[in-house]
């Protein structure tokens, strides 16, 4: 999504920084895993970013 509103997008949210204190934490939805080691998603997300496909 972030892509595709390049122009428009300043700036991403993400709530929380690693699984182990997110509130949601059973869902395990954040970019690093309870030990602030990287997920797979967090390499998704930084391709994405950067165009790296």
């Amino acid at each position: 999504m972030f892509r595709k509103h390049k122009d428009a997008v300043k700036l991403f949210t993400f709530w929380g920084v690693n699984d182990g204190v997110s509130w949601r934490a059973n869902g395990r939805p954040l970019l690093f895993d309870g030990e602030d080691k990287p997920k797979p998603a967090f390499e998704a997300v930084i391709r994405a970013a950067t165009d790296e496909q």
